[in-house]
């Protein structure tokens, strides 16, 4: 299945638009880390590599790109872990953002 499959899947009234920008934002991180993103599972192994990648991000940046990562392994058996890794970085992102 292609990334922006898996998204229909997963979200199946994504806009045409939102669905161009998550697909690019799996397809640029796969290609930053030099790794093989198009499906979930290759995410959930190297989470936490991937924070490591977007931590000298902006926030707002960073935020954005977690929700996409969040959004595109969100049915996949075993991801819990991550996603809550995800979401933790997601709420300091936006704490930093209020202070």
């Amino acid at each position: 299945m292609s990334i922006s499959d898996t998204f229909k899947t997963v979200r199946p009234t994504l806009s045409e638009g939102s669905l161009k920008t998550y697909t690019s934002i799996i397809v640029n991180v796969g290609k930053q880390m030099d790794k093989d993103y198009s499906n979930p599972e290759n995410i959930l192994k190297d989470y936490e590599a991937i924070l490591t990648h977007l931590t000298p991000l902006k926030p707002s940046i960073r935020k954005t790109k977690l929700a996409c990562l969040i959004v595109f392994i969100s049915k996949t058996e075993g991801n819990e872990k991550a996603i809550n890794e995800f979401r933790k970085v997601m709420m300091l992102d936006k704490e930093e953002a209020v202070d």
